[in-house]
């Protein structure tokens, strides 16, 4: 992952959904809140002054919870 990640979330849904980046002990380190619509919905992060490493990245919506290893360069 460069200074920022491309999240792509594909739904049939409309609403809220809600981006954590997680270190690895678990502690959210940023949070983003985006309006998703039925459809491939595309939103760029950015990790900021966060140092390399691995993190989990966390999409939480009111129908889908999904979690993916993310690794900082």
């Amino acid at each position: 992952m460069s200074a920022s990640a491309q999240v792509i979330l594909e739904v049939n849904y409309q609403g809220v959904a809600k981006i954590v980046l997680m270190d690895m002990s678990g502690r959210a380190v940023m949070s983003r809140t985006v309006h998703i619509v039925p459809g491939t919905n595309e939103f760029t992060v950015d990790r900021g002054t966060l140092p390399s490493g691995a993190y989990f990245s966390k999409v939480n919506t009111a129908f889908e919870h999904l979690q993916s290893r993310v690794l900082a360069q």
